[in-house]
């Protein structure tokens, strides 16, 4: 049976391999500069950023769980625009989303992004910005 479940720091290690692969993923997959320079300490700095975000009042993680075996993840966090002179002083980003292969085409994904827009809606967020890294067919 799948569950939705607010991630706690038993997630921990879950969330960092699942940001591993996504990470890996999109290096691995990309022709963006950016990320094809991704530097190999990646996950020393994405468990630093991880317990930030389960720390953090300002961002909130939700687990995806098949019989209790984790399957996909969510992050959500609060941020200002850039643009400062906007009078919306915080919007919502979904900053990672993973699910795992076997598991995509599930709608895993979507139903991750419930619970994270409640939270930004709990959280007096009225818009979100949500970049998505599709599959290539």
């Amino acid at each position: 049976m799948l569950t939705i479940e607010i991630a706690h720091r038993i997630d921990k290690p879950y969330l960092l391999k699942a940001m591993a692969r996504l990470l890996k993923h999109v290096r691995d997959s990309s022709q963006d500069e950016y990320l094809l320079r991704l530097t190999n300490d990646y996950i020393e700095k994405s468990a630093q950023w991880i317990e930030k975000i389960l720390e953090s009042d300002e961002s909130s993680a939700y687990v995806a769980k098949n019989d209790g075996a984790p399957v996909g993840n969510i992050v959500g966090t609060m941020t200002r625009l850039f643009i400062q002179q906007c009078a919306i002083e915080k919007i919502g980003l979904i900053a990672h989303c993973w699910v795992e292969q076997e598991w995509r085409m599930n709608r895993i994904a979507a139903k991750l992004v419930r619970p994270i827009e409640r939270w930004f809606k709990e959280h007096s967020i009225q818009y979100y910005r949500c970049p998505v890294l599709a599959r290539k067919y």
